[in-house]
């Protein structure tokens, strides 16, 4: 899933209001991804901490940063972002892990990537009289969202391969059941999209109107556009009823069932029809 903060469009509004009262020379942009690490029981925040690998090219650190502590904070240089403490080279944040996750897998739980845009404002005499930097940051979560099911079906053959060979058929339900699930919600993202699209558009057809920063022309194409989104949404809204009787399909259930209830063994299965406790 993606949270954008500051998008282009306001970016771009930004840079030309301003390109139309200075005179802008702007520097290369600085690309920073922080990916947020603990483990499955959340081992470095109950340590009063956070773990982020911090990436900027050609650099990569590993911070601690300490929450309530003064002067906890440690950092070391670490390539990738680490699996477990100890793949991590000799140092201050390789020690502290160690005594907190052990041997515990580490998980990326949030990513941020953040553009910076280094301006220069120069007066007419092309002395530089100010810096400004504009950033746009996109929040990742990694854990769910984003495409994930098509990473599934894309790499399901290489997941039933690594199965020994007498249980690789009791996987194939579960492709059908991913394959069943995407159709469901295609259809449902689909809709929540182009809503959430609309209304954006509006918002910033609004904003421009209002900042007279946009000709009419350009306005009645961005209304062209979301009068466009409404009505894939409205079409999305309209086979949704086919869809998820086909997710129902009595006929698929015993196949859901026998997937994720497996069979208990005799005994269990006594006890349960004779409704002894």
């Amino acid at each position: 899933m993606d949270y954008l903060v500051t998008d282009p469009a306001r970016i771009i509004a930004l840079r030309s209001l301003a390109e139309g009262r200075w005179h802008l020379v702007a520097g290369p942009a600085l690309d920073l991804r922080r990916t947020f690490i603990d483990t499955f029981d959340w081992a470095v925040y109950r340590a009063d901490a956070t773990l982020q690998w911090s990436h900027t090219p050609p650099h990569s650190r590993l911070i601690w940063n300490g929450l309530t502590a003064p002067g906890g904070d440690l950092a070391q240089r670490a390539p990738t972002a680490p699996a477990f403490a100890a793949d991590l080279p000799p140092g201050p944040v390789r020690k502290r892990l160690l005594r907190t996750a052990q041997h515990r897998r580490l998980l990326p739980v949030m990513r941020i990537d953040t553009r910076t845009h280094r301006l220069l404002v120069k007066d007419a005499d092309h002395q530089t009289v100010a810096r400004r930097r504009l950033a746009q940051s996109r929040f990742h979560d990694p854990r769910g969202g984003d495409g994930d099911l098509d990473v599934y079906l894309l790499e399901f053959d290489a997941y039933q391969g690594a199965l020994p060979p007498a249980l690789r058929p009791d996987l194939e339900p579960l492709r059908t059941m991913i394959e069943q699930l995407k159709v469901l919600l295609d259809n449902l993202g689909g809709f929540q999209d182009r809503a959430v699209q609309a209304a954006h558009l509006r918002d910033l057809a609004q904003r421009m109107s209002d900042e007279d920063q946009a000709a009419s022309n350009t306005l009645l194409a961005v209304g062209a556009v979301v009068g466009n989104l409404l009505s894939r949404q409205q079409q999305a809204r309209g086979e949704f009823d086919q869809v998820f009787d086909a997710f129902l399909d009595g006929q698929r259930r015993p196949r859901r069932e026998r997937l994720f209830n497996p069979a208990p063994a005799d005994g269990e299965a006594t006890v349960a029809t004779s409704g002894r406790p």
